[in-house]
Order: C-alpha cells, then sequence, then structure tokens
C-alpha cells in the first residue's frame, strides 16, 4: 500500500458565486445514490498507531450517481470498521445532494470521489478512534470543467470493538462492498518508549553518557540529540520538546546545526524543529550542542526532556518526533533520556522512559 494522501481538483473560483446563488435559490435535492465503485486507490500512513498518534487514512474511487430514490434522502455510501472475525460496524454515512434547477449531475453522471480517515488510538485498551473526516464529491461536465457534488456526513459512532486490528471498507448504496482494506490493515496496540525514537541530553555526541560534573564558574558542554528507531529510522522530518531542570542561576548556549530550522528557546518554552526531507542519516541526530555556564554551585541538576508549551499540535502533548514519510509527517509521541549534572549518587542512565500523554477522553473532546 502506497503510503501517501492525494489531492482532489477544486472547481475554478468564478463559478462558485453562480453555484451559491443556486443553492440559496432554490435549495437541494437529492441527486441520486452511488453505485459501481471502481478505480479504488487507497493510500493510508504507517499501519500501527500509536498513542495519541493523529493519522490519517484516505480513500479516492470513481463510482457512478444513479436515480435510485432521487427526491428522497438515502444513503448514498457508508464506511464501516471490518474485523479479523468478520463483523463491522458502521461508523458513518455519506449522502450526495444536486442543485435543482441549476444543472448539475444527472443519473449515470460518473464521480470522483475522496474520503479521508483520521484515526487515534489508546493503546491502553486497544481502542482505535476513526473519526470521518472529510469528504469530496466532483465531476467533468461537457466543457471539461471540473465540478463539486455537495456530499454530507453523518458521523454514527467512532469507536472500534475490544479488539486491536481493524480495517475500513467503503458500502454503495446497495450495501455492497466497493472498496476495503485488509481487515487487519491497521492495529491498535501499546509499544515501548523508545519504540519510534526518543530524545535525551547527554554529556557525549553519541548518546552513551548521561552524568558528568560542571563546578561553580566553570562551563561545560552537553548534546541534545534524537535517536531514531521504528517508524523514524527512516529519517526525521521535524522535532518539537523543550528542556526542563537548568537551574536559574546557570546559562546555557545553544548552537543547532545550520541546515535545521529551529523555532524557540529550548530551555525556555520549548521548539519547533524542522530538518531537511529526505534524512541526511539515521540512527542518532544532533539537534542541539549547548554550552552550559555554571555560575553558582548547583547539586543533583537533571536536565529533562518534556512536551513545548504548548505543543503546535493540541493532540502532541508530549516530546514529539515526526516522519520523512512524506506527505503524512506523521507525528510520534517519544520516549526521554535526562541528563545528570553534579549527582551525588550514581545516575539511572539506561533506556528512554515514557512520557505522560495526552488522555483518551481529551483525544476524543476534540472531535465534538
Amino acid at each position: 500500500m502506497n503510503n501517501r494522501i492525494s489531492r482532489s481538483n477544486r472547481l475554478m473560483l468564478g463559478l462558485l458565486p453562480f453555484l451559491g446563488f443556486c443553492m440559496g435559490l432554490l435549495g437541494t435535492i437529492p441527486a441520486g445514490a452511488v453505485e459501481s465503485i471502481r478505480g479504488i486507490s487507497w493510500e493510508s500512513t504507517p499501519s500501527i498507531l500509536t498513542k495519541p498518534s493523529l493519522s490519517e487514512t484516505h480513500v479516492s474511487f470513481e463510482a457512478q450517481l444513479s436515480e435510485k430514490d432521487l427526491y428522497m434522502r438515502i444513503t448514498s455510501l457508508s464506511a464501516m470498521l471490518s474485523h479479523p472475525d468478520g463483523t463491522r460496524e458502521t461508523i458513518c454515512r455519506y449522502m450526495v445532494h444536486r442543485t435543482a434547477g441549476c444543472g448539475g449531475p444527472v443519473p449515470g453522471t460518473t464521480a470522483a470521489v475522496d474520503l479521508v480517515f483520521t484515526m487515534t488510538c489508546d493503546p491502553s485498551r486497544s481502542q482505535a478512534e476513526v473519526v470521518c473526516s472529510r469528504a469530496t464529491m466532483t465531476y467533468t461536465d461537457r466543457s471539461g470543467w471540473t465540478i463539486p457534488v455537495l456530499l454530507s456526513v453523518e458521523q454514527l459512532r467512532t469507536t472500534t470493538a475490544s479488539q486491536e486490528h481493524f480495517g475500513i471498507a467503503i458500502l454503495d448504496e446497495n450495501g455492497a462492498v466497493g472498496a476495503q482494506t485488509a481487515p487487519d490493515e491497521f492495529s491498535c496496540t501499546d509499544t515501548d518508549p523508545g519504540a519510534n525514537g526518543s530524545i535525551g541530553v547527554y554529556f557525549d555526541s553519541q548518546g552513551t553518557v548521561c552524568q558528568g560534573n560542571i563546578p561553580a564558574g566553570s562551563t561545560g558542554q552537553v548534546w541534545i540529540l534524537a535517536k531514531l528507531s521504528g517508524a523514524t529510522a527512516g529519517g526525521l522530518g521535524a522535532a518539537e520538546f523543550r528542556v526542563t531542570g537548568l537551574p536559574a542561576s546557570w546559562q546555557a548556549d545553544v548552537q543547532s546545526d545550520p541546515q535545521v530550522i529551529s523555532i524557540g528557546d529550548p530551555f525556555g518554552d520549548g521548539v519547533a524543529m524542522g530538518l531537511l526531507c529526505p534524512p541526511r542519516g539515521s540512527g542518532t541526530l544532533l539537534l542541539y550542542k549547548v554550552i552550559v555556564t555554571a555560575a553558582s554551585d548547583e547539586q543533583d541538576v537533571r536536565l529533562e526532556i518534556g512536551m513545548r508549551t504548548p505543543p503546535l499540535n493540541p493532540l502532541g502533548q508530549c516530546p514529539l518526533l515526526v516522519a520523512c514519510d512524506e506527505p503524512v509527517f506523521t507525528q510520534y509521541c517519544v520516549g526521554t533520556a535526562s541528563c545528570f549534572i553534579n549527582s551525588r549518587t550514581s545516575a539511572p542512565c539506561g533506556n528512554p522512559v515514557a512520557v505522560e500523554q495526552l488522555t483518551w477522553s481529551g483525544v476524543k473532546d476534540l472531535y465534538r
């Protein structure tokens, strides 16, 4: 499956006033339903979802507008979640409309349809929420113009059954499956904190030393690194985070790679960084080199990675790495690694730890 999201054509702006006038004057009536789905193209994000990732799956196809129930409000298309055990559940219905007295599509017209589904995941409960977020339909008239058709969406439910694997199916007006993924195409499963990479502060540029000393009146150097794995192993497109724990009397002079675009202060409210895709490397990438000046004697200093405040994406309430999966650029909450300075005891260096992420109820509230 090709992991891309394409765009639909739009009507020339000059026709919009005319269409708006017709709709306002005469109202709308159903244009018939949809059948004979063909030319199907699924384009999706990576099939493993992780909390609180915001992923989109897109399907485009051609279909024929029928004359069935021309003047009644009927379901023209519907979307269902399918499961490996053979069960299905309808999550939304689509209704096609045409404008009376202003031309528009007639029964038998071939239309191009684009549907987008937004998915979030709660791996602790193995539940994914799927929202029918966008829907467009167009047809080409005799003059070669691309004309939009009004396509309304009725969201019925959004949560899968308690199964971690699921797929999506599109049904036509007769209830026949016209387009579908495999019933286990997507999964909502828990992963370890560093499964899709991590961000950490280290005393070396390889990311192997997390403990050191910076005496009062001296300077020291630390590195902020991104370690790539899982979905980010193919390259890093962006990062978003902040660093906390710097004593008020200390100073941090940050130096980023000249090829990296960054906005904000990593030791203030946080930073959003953009890197070049395709990636320049993999494994461990330098985000910042930091010169730390210790103006006073401080013990047990711990530099920690947290989320940018506020995050650019309200769903991304965690340190983020963005994969180079153009044009989707999927965001992933990642694990973190802390740096311990002037510690009086041995620091617990090791695997990245998880960070507190957006609650499942908070994710659902964003769609209401």
